[in-house]
């Protein structure tokens, strides 16, 4: 995983986990798939086309959704900043200006009593880039498939790393942490 040092309004410096090359399509989801399965890749890819339709379908109707190994999903309505009324008999639904879709990852419970999230190994090596790496998007390095044995990639180690992948949530976006929400998969 790969952060660079930034600076918020207050002038204060945090760490900043960015994502690297070219976002993973479909196609190769599937030809992974196919890999590691006796699925087809073809079938693989079906599946995967036909996914977001069939959650869709799930998620408009009122439910959630559970993948496992994966996570939840749900939808939720947003009313904006200034939407707040006096009275109850006041709120109707044209208040919602919007619905997102919110994921929770899946978590396992590890000997020991920790707690990890689906889709992390909770060992992540932190790489720090330069400002000029972050900004370029070049890390130096070939893009590596899934679960290959190469150690580290690219840029410096960050020998302060406590590999605890803390920030695992993080895509390099700003983060909008769901932690308060009321939702419990």
């Amino acid at each position: 995983m790969y952060y660079k040092i930034s600076m918020n309004p207050q002038g204060k410096y945090y760490p900043k986990s960015i994502t690297k090359g070219k976002v993973i399509s479909t196609k190769k989801i599937a030809e992974k798939l196919a890999q590691i399965s006796t699925v087809s890749e073809a079938d693989a890819r079906a599946v995967l086309s036909m996914l977001g339709e069939v959650m869709a379908d799930y998620l408009a109707s009122g439910r959630s959704v559970k993948l496992d190994g994966l996570g939840s999903f749900r939808l939720a309505g947003y009313t904006g900043d200034n939407k707040a009324v006096e009275k109850p008999e006041q709120v109707t639904s044209k208040m919602f200006q919007g619905v997102r879709v919110r994921f929770i990852p899946e978590s396992t419970q590890k000997i020991g009593g920790a707690m990890t999230r689906a889709m992390t190994s909770g060992e992540v090596d932190w790489i720090l880039l330069t400002e000029e790496q972050a900004a370029s998007g070049d890390f130096t390095e070939e893009d590596q498939e899934p679960g290959s044995d190469s150690g580290s990639t690219g840029g410096s180690s960050d020998s302060g790393s406590t590999g605890t992948g803390s920030d695992s949530g993080s895509t390099g976006g700003s983060s909008t942490d769901d932690e308060d929400s009321p939702f419990k998969p």
